[in-house]
């Protein structure tokens, strides 16, 4: 793994960590006689106490964590590009398909939790109703990652941009240096010999 996605991977972690602490967790107290109060992810507080999850409840919950996850993977991109445009362009690509696969499990993991932690809040501490994935995730879906990735990858990895003339011969010139020495070093003989052939020819001419 690159050193751009072995920080990733730690900082992914500890803020999926910090996530089940200090915002799903903090939902579950919402019923309870105090104000359980969260992270609205855009500069405020959400302050719930003594309500049932439900109604305007439920919908702020989806539309902040559906906000919240959006935001992340954008921040987290921008800290991707930082990071590989001080890498050659090997190392680029290696490091944008491990990130790319980081991201896509964290927000695998905040989803599952978000869907996880709505079941048990519809629920009545007995039974569970069933999961509901009905919830959109715009800005935030497979194709949005991938969208992020391609445009990393045709910036800084040379992927899905034309070829220019110069680095196309240039590329060929590297993979068949053998067979061009070979055969420039035939035609120089080839050269040579008729140099000397029209030289006899011309001296004979002479005579």
């Amino acid at each position: 793994m690159t050193p751009i996605a072995e920080r990733l991977a730690l900082q992914l972690e500890s803020e999926f960590r910090r996530m089940q602490d200090e915002w799903f967790f903090k939902w579950h107290f919402i019923g309870a006689g105090s104000v359980a109060e969260m992270d609205n992810f855009r500069g405020g507080r959400i302050r719930y106490g003594g309500l049932k999850f439900d109604g305007s409840c439920r919908l702020v919950y989806w539309d902040t964590i559906s906000f919240y996850l959006r935001q992340q993977i954008g921040v987290l991109f921008d800290q991707v590009e930082a990071a590989i445009s001080n890498y050659p362009s090997e190392i680029r690509s290696k490091a944008t398909a491990e990130c790319h696969a980081l991201i896509s499990e964290f927000a695998s993991q905040i989803k599952e939790a978000a869907i996880d932690t709505d079941q048990k809040l519809r629920g009545n501490g007995f039974e569970l109703p069933s999961r509901d994935h009905t919830n959109s995730w715009r800005g935030a879906e497979i194709w949005d990652i991938q969208v992020r990735v391609d445009g990393l990858r045709a910036l800084y990895c040379n992927e899905g941009r034309p070829t220019s003339w110069f680095a196309r011969a240039e590329k060929f010139l590297k993979d068949h240096k053998e067979t061009i020495g070979w055969v420039v070093a035939v035609m120089a003989t080839i050269f040579g010999l008729a140099k000397w052939a029209f030289s006899q020819f011309f001296a004979l001419s002479k005579s």
